[in-house]
């Protein structure tokens, strides 16, 4: 029988849905201390969490979040706010579903059902144990502890492909195949390029040791655990106190030869006597050695993470007195690098508001030549109307790309996610880089299907932008270029996708896996002037942020497909 926990404030509503949820033949239990939420839930241990918003004490964001960090059942939030912002914040946050009050009796039950039904499918698939971590191998998230990260699909088919073989070995062709479907590298320094990044995130857990490089062969993964941690820790300490160690078994020889000599007919007591007497020795001060070396390592590590006098005071209390005066100097430089961050930060955010006033003072000539261009387009020639019209295209394309880089580190993001139809927003697009595409003689073509995203207009905007701008620089001699937008709509998993197809020049496979990194134009990019690096990577940064899935893949008959992929969220009942 599945478990459920109702956190809901209103005392009438929360008898309520665990009565029904019990009718209905589930094992209900409710939450009525607000303050200890967290806990309370993690008591009962539930596999499904039916959730309020407005609560004393915690929001039930705060909950969702810590809910979903700790792994602990699926969440269904009922709630009576009805925004769309709301909604997406809470999807975003890891809920796994979203209803608004009042909500249909039979509605509810059967989201309940459909949620459970998908935690059974789920389990059944099961996670792959890697011995300190758990894979998921259908969207490639690794777990550990209470930590969880969603991989990039390159490290986590290899990570995927380590585990299933380890401890064995896997060979270079072997990953190539499952990289790129052949058993022939495209690339070694993608190849390389690959696992220094799986190594990074690894190395976020504490697990960058576990993938090992066997020269010449390939890879391989270690599982280690914590017998092999202690193991470890035993042989640094034998290590670090040979010389104490072989001068006691010399030691140790020397008695027994003695006991030899005194008195033969004892001799194997007096054996076994020395024996237990060195080991007690050795056991001993390993014991409080290894508690000791803990507690050290605690107190250094919140020394590093917060290296102030407190912290460094502790610190030398635990450490010997020699090494005192080093973390007196470490903490002073510590001290002083902290300072020099805050400084730098201080220093990012006003070039940052720099940036956004001029950008929005170079927006005023802008405006000012888009306004006179519509206005005063019978008192120009064709030829010169058409060429300003192109500068305008190429001014506006870089603002955007330097105003959208400014922003990318900043803590809030102007967003406003609405309902937008996919086909509306390509044909305005379009008209908005029209010249460019009317210059490099483009024809654009839709498909006759429709769908509609919940999604940033400003952001959306700019990301088809930026994609038709990449189609107009690589059209290369193509004599009739083409882009084609394409919608799906897919009722299987739940997505929408729009593809955008042209027929220019091709990428080639090498510089494939790098198309989305930071000032990366490849060999293509580096005979053209303007190409900077910087506009898919833009795209993926602000795609990332909208919850859009963004690939590229070579056209078989020549040119590039850009395919945006979107998650498809069902807006609140009545709206």
């Amino acid at each position: 029988m599945a478990r459920i926990m109702v956190v809901e404030d209103d005392v009438y509503m929360r008898e309520e849905l665990t009565d029904l949820l019990r009718k209905s033949g589930y094992e209900t239990a409710s939450l009525f201390d607000f303050e200890n939420a967290i806990p309370e839930i993690t008591e009962y241990s539930p596999d499904l969490v039916l959730l309020d918003i407005n609560l004393p004490f915690h929001s039930g964001f705060e909950i969702c979040k810590e809910l979903k960090a700790k792994q602990l059942g699926t969440v269904l939030v009922l709630t009576a706010r009805d925004k769309l912002q709301d909604e997406l914040h809470a999807l975003g946050l890891g809920a796994d579903d979203y209803l608004t009050k009042p909500c249909n009796i039979e509605r509810l039950l059967a989201r309940i059902k459909n949620l459970l039904r998908r935690k059974e499918e789920q389990i059944r698939q099961g996670l792959l144990d890697g011995n300190g971590f758990l894979l998921d191998p259908n969207t490639f998230t690794i777990y550990v502890g209470k930590s969880s990260s969603l991989m990039p699909p390159n490290e986590g088919k290899i990570l995927l492909a380590l585990l299933k073989k380890s401890p064995n070995l896997v060979t270079k062709h072997e990953l190539c195949n499952v990289l790129w479907g052949t058993e022939e590298c495209i690339d070694e320094n993608a190849l390389q390029v690959t696992f220094t990044r799986l190594r990074k995130t690894l190395r976020e857990f504490g697990l960058e040791e576990r993938i090992e490089t066997v020269r010449g062969q390939g890879y391989r993964l270690e599982r280690a655990g914590a017998i092999m941690k202690k193991l470890k820790i035993f042989l640094t300490y034998i290590s670090s106190n040979r010389v104490w160690i072989i001068t006691l078994a010399c030691l140790d020889v020397f008695f027994i030869f003695l006991a030899w000599l005194a008195n033969p007919d004892y001799f194997i007591n007096y054996v076994a006597l020395i024996i237990f007497v060195s080991f007690a020795t050795l056991a001993i001060p390993l014991a409080i050695s290894i508690r000791k070396r803990n507690k050290t390592d605690a107190i250094f590590r919140r020394f590093l993470l917060e290296p102030d006098d407190t912290n460094e005071y502790l610190l030398c209390e635990a450490v010997p007195a020699v090494l005192r005066p080093y973390i007196c100097e470490l903490g002073q430089h510590l001290r002083t690098q902290q300072e020099y961050i805050n400084e730098q930060k201080i220093t990012v955010t006003d070039y940052q508001h720099y940036i956004e006033n001029w950008v929005h003072e170079i927006k005023k000539p802008l405006s000012l030549m888009t306004l006179l261009l519509d206005n005063r387009k019978d008192e120009m020639s064709p030829l010169v109307h058409t060429r300003m019209l192109y500068v305008r295209g190429h001014t506006r394309q870089d603002i955007e790309q330097i105003l959208y880089f400014s922003r990318l580190g900043a803590t809030h993001k102007d967003y406003f996610f609405e309902p937008l139809s996919i086909l509306e927003i390509c044909r305005e697009a379009v008209e908005d880089n029209l010249t460019l595409l009317e210059e490099a003689g483009f024809s654009v073509e839709y498909t006759e299907n429709d769908a509609q995203v919940i999604s940033d207009k400003k952001g959306l905007m700019f990301i088809l932008g930026q994609i038709i701008s990449n189609s107009v620089k690589y059209t290369g001699n193509n004599p009739a270029p083409r882009l084609l937008f394409s919608i799906a709509d897919s009722a299987d998993n739940e997505q929408i996708s729009l593809s955008m197809k042209d027929n220019g020049t091709s990428i080639p496979l090498s510089d494939l896996p790098f198309v989305f990194d930071k000032g990366f134009t490849g060999d293509t990019g580096s005979y053209l002037s303007r190409s900077t690096g910087m506009g898919l990577y833009l795209v993926q940064k602000m795609a990332t942020d909208l919850s859009i899935t963004v690939e590229l893949k070579n056209n078989s008959c020549g040119g590039t497909t850009v395919t945006l992929t979107f998650p498809k969220v069902e807006r609140p009942f009545g709206r």
